[in-house]
């Protein structure tokens, strides 16, 4: 077993840091060792100079001149040498952004071994957003003929969650929602949610509109979470104020229903239609079409002058304005 030439900690089998890296302080045992061996060189560089310094006052003349000269040069080639070799380990945010740009562009190019050879030193460091595409990596299986003789990797769902959990914790947003979607996967009616409310809430706190829709229907159907529409429609406002479809589609719902809130067609109407727009705007017709059939409904339930108003309510609203209750 290794032992820590800085912090004396002895590496055990189960720690997940490269061998190269002490897991409990986190320095390069090669480099710490040569940062000691070159401030070694300085200190004894330094000693030599020290001792020409003494023999200059019994010099004369252009001697002594040269004699101070050269123990200044000494002292400055012993120092360049020291700052060389001396390479302190650095801090997540001292990393440099361009070393995660790259592992970056061979993820999105599909060079799924490079891109994990290139995050995880980050991930390992703390980088939070690089332990997020760490539990990406490590939630598929892949061959990349690039990497290692086109060595095969196979997903590890332990894995995967160990570096979402890391990055989660961090505040990394993507992470939370990702690390939700996880434990979101059970089913059945014993299946444990609450980890993926959890997470969710996390996100949601954060002001992320994805988090806080999927908190909205945790609370609506009380998965993980005591049921309660009056919470489930506060979230879908908060997302939907923000422009997300699902959050203005489901809360329109509650209004048509009168669950959590009054019954409201007016205010019902106003929702499905303005989700109708904006799914419309994005292209996503499908959405649209879906939305489209309670609008139907609804129409019915209006007069002519309340779904001119409701229309043009919603083709005139812009994202972060009030929405209508």
């Amino acid at each position: 077993m290794k032992i820590c030439p800085k912090c004396a900690y002895q590496r055990k089998a189960s720690d997940s840091a490269p061998d190269w890296q002490c897991p409990s302080c986190g320095i390069a045992y090669a480099k710490y060792v040569a940062a000691q061996n070159a401030a070694a060189e300085a200190k004894s560089a330094r000693r030599s100079t020290d001792k020409a310094a003494v023999a200059v006052p019994q010099a004369s003349g252009s001697n002594t001149k040269m004699m101070v000269v050269g123990g200044v040069l000494a002292i400055m080639v012993a120092f360049a040498v020291w700052k060389t070799k001396h390479q302190p380990h650095l801090s997540a945010a001292q990393i440099s952004s361009s070393q995660f740009d790259t592992a970056k562009k061979f993820y999105d190019s599909d060079h799924m071994g490079l891109a994990f050879k290139g995050f995880l030193p980050l991930a390992t460091a703390g980088d939070a957003k690089a332990q997020y595409y760490m539990g990406l990596l490590y939630g598929i299986s892949w061959s990349d003929n690039l990497y290692e003789d086109g060595a095969r990797h196979k997903a590890d769902p332990n894995m995967q969650i160990i570096w979402y959990t890391k990055s989660a914790e961090q505040g990394e947003v993507l992470s939370q929602l990702a690390l939700a979607d996880v434990y979101g996967r059970g089913y059945g009616p014993n299946a444990d949610r609450a980890p993926a409310a959890h997470w969710y809430q996390m996100a949601a706190d954060q002001g992320d509109p994805t988090g806080q829709y999927n908190l909205g229907l945790a609370y609506e159907h009380g998965q993980g979470v005591g049921k309660d529409e009056i919470q489930a429609e506060s979230w879908y406002r908060k997302a939907g104020v923000q422009g997300h479809t699902g959050a203005l589609y489901q809360m329109g719902l509650l209004y048509a229903w009168g669950r959590g809130v009054g019954k409201n067609n007016m205010t019902a109407y106003q929702l499905l239609a303005l989700a109708d727009a904006i799914a419309k705007r994005g292209g996503g017709e499908q959405a649209s079409v879906f939305v489209g059939n309670d609008l139907d409904a609804l129409s019915k339930q209006l007069t002519e002058s309340e779904l001119a108003e409701a229309k043009q309510f919603a083709s005139n609203w812009k994202t972060g304005q009030l929405l209508p209750q």
